[in-house]
């Protein structure tokens, strides 16, 4: 009995990233919950976890109550010459930055959660990648890719790892920074096998001069939508989860079906527009245990979405009680 109870206080006073640490499918080592964030405005994180900041996952997400979590503008994006969306950059081992771009009006609250995972099935290393160039990965993970969760960070000599204009953007009228009215900044991944995957950077890009490509296999999502056949315009509502989706990780695909097309792919991820023309897809509203997904009106790379939800939340009493008895 006295080896049952010190067993059962030391699981309660364990931080739970002492027991496990995988990248999106237990506990994140750092958990902001939800802040407040003002659009324009750079919020500094401190999360003061140490460490290699090379092992960091980042997850980040941005909410408005009482609509849930969203992936829109994820990156960032230009959509009717407002500058939209949200993204993080500057990680360090005791900080990361958060923004949410200047005229984002549907992110009141944001969110990070980071792990510390030395052990993904492929990392590339910090790759140089010039503006307008595609770098080919032979990452050679093998097995089934519906099954791979992929992590890609950028980096430059001002903003350190980052995701800023994750997924390709286009410049509106309000440039800022050097940026020119229709320059497309950014870079994304596309046509992902078994054994290789391809990365973009776009032509006029200031941002992206090395990238670095993780691969991490997770075959059993306590839920996946499959793929779903979307058309361009349409959203899809998915009710019934088995777990909830704001408080777990969402991983988020598209397919290109075309033959020689893109195949699994991030192109254009939260959405990308070029004037009156929108490309893309993003997953949204993200609350308890629903979640939606859209296609964009114009988008030629997302004939097939696909959610998954990996369970990052863990109980602590039925833990401990399941060891104990």
């Amino acid at each position: 009995m006295i080896y049952r109870f010190v067993f059962s206080f030391l699981l309660l006073i364990l931080p739970l990233s002492a027991l496990a640490n995988k990248a999106y499918i237990q506990p994140p080592d750092y958990d902001s919950k939800d802040f407040s964030i003002t659009a324009g405005v750079e919020t500094i994180i401190t999360h003061n976890l140490g460490g290699n900041v090379n092992d960091y996952v980042v997850y980040l997400t941005g909410s408005l109550p009482p609509y849930g979590e969203f992936h829109f503008g994820y990156g960032g994006c230009d959509q009717n010459n407002k500058r939209r969306g949200l993204y993080w950059f500057g990680l360090t081992d005791t900080t990361v930055t958060v923004k949410v771009r200047d005229e984002e009006w549907a992110y009141p609250l944001a969110r990070v959660r980071i792990w510390r995972d030395p052990k993904p099935d492929f990392d590339s290393g910090w790759l140089l990648i010039l503006p307008g160039d595609t770098g080919p990965l032979t990452h050679n993970v093998g097995g089934d890719p519906k099954d791979y969760v992929i992590d890609l960070q950028f980096t430059d000599d001002t903003f350190r790892p980052h995701q800023m204009l994750y997924g390709g953007i286009e410049f509106g009228n309000k440039t800022f920074g050097g940026t020119v009215t229709g320059h497309k900044w950014g870079a994304y991944w596309h046509s992902l096998t078994s054994t290789t995957v391809n990365v973009v950077r776009l032509p006029q890009d200031h941002l992206v001069w090395f990238f670095r490509g993780r691969i991490f296999k997770r075959p059993k999502p306590a839920y996946d939508s499959g793929w779903n056949s979307v058309q361009p315009a349409t959203g899809l509502a998915i009710g019934g989860l088995p777990i909830s989706a704001t408080h777990n990780f969402v991983y988020f695909d598209q397919r290109d079906t075309n033959a020689g097309g893109y195949g699994i792919n991030h192109a254009y991820y939260g959405g990308y527009f070029s004037g009156s023309l929108a490309y893309g897809s993003n997953w949204d509203n993200a609350y308890d245990k629903t979640i939606g997904v859209f296609r964009m009106d114009n988008d030629q790379y997302a004939d097939e979405l696909r959610v998954r939800i990996y369970r990052t939340r863990i109980l602590a009493m039925p833990f401990v009680n399941l060891l104990l008895n």
